[in-house]
This record gives structure tokens, C-alpha cells and sequence, in this order.
């Protein structure tokens, strides 16, 4: 479960870096950028913890396709698919959460 926090703190590192340099989000000062980096991180982190809890509960143990094509496709959207289903709920927790609670608009 700490990867998902590591993974998640470099991703928002990387966007509040290209929010700062790049300047198309209005400009949010120090106390916006620390925010962005700190609730981007819990919220998108959470969600892909609820993700991978989602996976391991709803995991098949056996899957039947028809060929290989098609176990590639179950296989990839089994290994990353509720994390990353996951991650994207957690960016737009965190959007609202910073909109609606803290009045930043990233």
C-alpha cells in the first residue's frame, strides 16, 4: 500500500512543478501549491487503495477466453484497471475538494 502513496506523491510532485512553472491554472500561491500537493497525494492515493481493496476482493481466480488477445486484455485490466479506475475518483475527489471546501481552482 505505500507504493500507491509513493507513485501518488510523484505524480502531484510533477503536476504542482508544471502548475507552478507552466502558469495556466490561476496563480495560488504558496499555501494553494502546498495544498495541491498534499490533498492531490491523500485523495488520488486513497482512491487507488480502494482500488486495489476493490481488486482483491473482486479478483476471478479462473478466467476463460477465447485467445490470447483476450486473456492480455483481462489479465492488463486486472493487474492496473481498479487502481487506475481508482486513482481517476480519488483526481476528482481532490478537484472538488479543493474547489469546494478550500475555494482553489486548480
Amino acid at each position: 500500500m505505500k507504493r500507491y502513496l509513493v507513485i501518488a506523491a510523484a505524480l502531484f510532485f510533477l503536476i504542482t512543478l508544471n502548475l507552478i512553472w507552466t502558469g495556466k491554472a490561476q496563480h495560488l500561491g504558496f499555501w494553494g501549491y502546498v495544498c495541491t500537493l498534499v490533498f492531490g497525494t491523500l485523495f488520488t492515493a486513497g482512491g487507488m487503495m480502494l482500488g486495489e481493496l476493490f481488486r482483491r476482493f473482486a479478483k476471478p481466480d479462473i478466467i476463460v477466453v477465447d485467445g490470447s488477445q483476450s486473456l492480455f486484455g483481462q489479465k492488463l485490466f486486472w493487474l492496473v484497471g481498479p487502481q487506475a479506475i481508482g486513482a481517476l475518483g480519488g483526481f476528482i475527489a481532490f478537484q472538488g475538494f479543493m474547489k469546494n471546501v478550500l475555494g482553489y481552482l486548480v
